[in-house]
């Protein structure tokens, strides 16, 4: 009787753990920050956003739709107003582009982001980083090569086939 009472707490022990844990095993952890890009589609869903900014919507209207140029997806520099509740400076004379994202959205740290057009050199933080592509103007608008959120400090990326998109997920915290 004493093993049919052991055996009995013991499923019920691993019948209780398979419930509490397989949520996070089956969408991941619960404190990533999941941005999901499709080309052409001028809209972003973003997963995840922290609780004190939860007055941002999970879709985002975007300035510009993300697109493919030269084998780089590129996305524009001003939609990181909307994605990050970031402030957007841009110098003309410079043509340097000043992006400040607060603390506690991908970083427990304000992350600041320095990009000049045509220049391969960005600086995030005071680390300066060499990227594929440069950032260029296009239709009035200046866009960057979407690879930036790796720099950002992005935990992972995964292209996505259909419809064609990519997905960069964070963990801030």
């Amino acid at each position: 009787m004493k093993k049919v009472v052991v055996v009995c707490i013991i499923l019920l022990i691993i019948f209780l753990l398979i419930a509490l844990f397989l949520p996070v095993l089956v969408k991941g952890d619960s404190s990533d920050l999941i941005f999901d890009f499709q080309i052409g589609n001028k809209q972003a869903t973003i997963i995840g956003y922290p609780t004190h900014l939860a007055s941002i919507p999970a879709a985002i209207d975007l300035n510009v739709a993300p697109f493919i140029a030269k084998g780089t997806v590129y996305v524009g520099i001003r939609d990181a107003e909307k994605l990050f509740a970031a402030s957007v400076k841009w110098d003309s004379k410079t043509k340097t582009v000043v992006v400040v994202i607060p603390s506690g959205i991908i970083s427990k740290i304000e992350t600041k982001l320095i990009y000049t057009i045509a220049s391969r050199k960005v600086i995030c933080n005071r680390k300066e980083f060499v990227i594929e592509t440069p950032a260029f103007i296009q239709n009035g608008r200046c866009v960057v090569p979407l690879s930036l959120m790796q720099i950002l400090g992005a935990k992972e990326t995964i292209w996505i086939a259909d419809p064609l998109g990519v997905r960069f997920i964070f963990s801030p915290f």
